[in-house]
């Protein structure tokens, strides 16, 4: 498999995984979502946020 295929792959990877991540984050409501677990991102809703920003800035680079 060549570095193209593989980037390829994880992108795949990446956009199945951030399906099922997003359809299960809508099924909470706004409160919970956005309530601070003391994570890095401190709440679901910011570090979905992060996600979306790295998928932007570094998604393009792989297209």
């Amino acid at each position: 498999m060549s570095w193209l295929d593989t980037y390829r792959a994880f992108a795949r990877y990446n956009r199945w995984m951030n399906e099922r991540l997003y359809a299960l984050a809508a099924e909470l409501d706004d409160a919970d979502r956005k309530r601070d677990l003391g994570a890095c991102f401190g709440s679901l809703h910011d570090t979905l946020g992060h996600l979306v920003l790295a998928d932007r800035v570094v998604g393009p680079v792989y297209r």
